[in-house]
């Protein structure tokens, strides 16, 4: 799925040290409406085994939303997924995938299985 944009500025935003008065905003604000935020985490709450994210229930489009904020280099948390590289680049669903994003995904994935299958 490709996350539209009204998702996008949300997950850059997740956190209040990300927020910077030089950014700007999209036209408009991000329309998300705050009661539909299920799990907003930081990277303090996900303590450097992932970026930070949200849980996102779009009722008007049917949807449920994972957002995960890119890589920010000038974080110390982000630094260490990019370091943890094992030996290499590792096999995942027909390509490759760099280990420590995978660890990320992995970590992710198993703390928040239990919300999501309760949100389906």
């Amino acid at each position: 799925m490709i996350v539209e944009k009204r998702y996008c500025g949300e997950a850059v935003e997740n956190s209040e040290e990300e927020k910077r008065p030089n950014r700007i905003p999209l036209s408009g604000g991000y329309r998300l409406n705050s009661d539909c935020v299920i799990k907003r985490l930081t990277y303090q709450q996900t303590h450097g085994n992932a970026p930070p994210y949200i849980i996102y229930l779009d009722h008007h489009h049917r949807e449920i939303v994972l957002a995960i904020r890119g890589l920010n280099l000038i974080k110390e948390n982000d630094y260490k997924l990019v370091l943890d590289n094992g030996l290499g680049m590792q096999m995942f669903d027909g390509g490759f995938v760099h280990p420590g994003l995978l660890k990320s995904a992995i970590w992710l994935l198993n703390k928040e299985s239990e919300t999501l299958k309760a949100l389906v």
